[in-house]
């Protein structure tokens, strides 16, 4: 039973202690214990830096990620997505934000082993346009595997820039099978409807929801 009650460990609670209990877990079993039952981990903003850790050390098994963590520290998450072990492998779904992977000075680079096997990923508040604008986003259409990608929340004072990478990515990604954009705002929503995609695989939604899981959302638009 417990490799049931385990295969899905969501914090996405809106209050400070969220992941008490199962840290009280962590600290009472074995690391291999997690490592070989966690494969969905849906960590919210709820969760503090220091817990986020504790728990990505442990859960190294993992097929879904949703990392939503607060820190100012960039890069913190590459590490525990860039084991020495093959545990990589395994994970297909990820939602982060860009700079959780990608050192201060550097920029973000799909082409890391991270993103080879993944069918869905989320990036979350992409860069403004300052930083973005110098990401090889065309390198996301040569990911061999992704079939879904989500992008938001976007607004017209940072994110303009990435209009042409939406068009990019429409017409060069032959995998892809749906693109979800993630805006409420008018000047955004008016900006999208102005560049007359007219492709079947765009969806945009107003909002992101944590709690239904990010491969329930994506799968709902297909």
């Amino acid at each position: 039973m417990e490799w049931y009650i385990y295969e899905t460990v969501a914090l996405d609670h809106h209050t400070i202690g969220t992941a008490t209990p199962f840290l009280r877990t962590i600290d009472a079993r074995p690391a291999e214990f997690f490592s070989q039952r966690v494969k969905k981990l849906y960590i919210s903003y709820s969760v503090t830096f220091p817990e986020a850790q504790r728990i990505l050390a442990v859960c190294t098994g993992l097929s879904q990620l949703i990392c939503w963590t607060e820190s100012r520290q960039n890069g913190w998450l590459f590490p525990y997505l860039n084991p020495p072990s093959d545990s990589i492998s395994h994970l297909t779904h990820l939602s982060i934000k860009l700079e959780m992977t990608t050192s201060e000075n550097a920029l973000p680079s799909f082409s890391d082993e991270m993103y080879q096997n993944l069918t869905h990923l989320e990036i979350v508040l992409p860069p403004p346009v300052n930083l973005g604008i110098y990401i090889d986003w065309r390198s996301l259409s040569d990911l061999p595997c992704l079939k879904h990608l989500m992008m938001g929340d976007l607004n017209s004072w940072d994110h303009f820039y990435l209009l042409p990478v939406l068009r990019s990515l429409l017409d060069f990604s032959l995998e892809l099978e749906t693109l979800v954009v993630v805006t409420k705002q008018s000047e955004m929503l008016e900006a999208l409807e102005a560049e007359n995609f007219d492709d079947p695989r765009l969806v945009i939604l107003p909002r992101f929801n944590l709690a239904r899981g990010f491969a329930d959302v994506l799968e709902e638009t297909t």
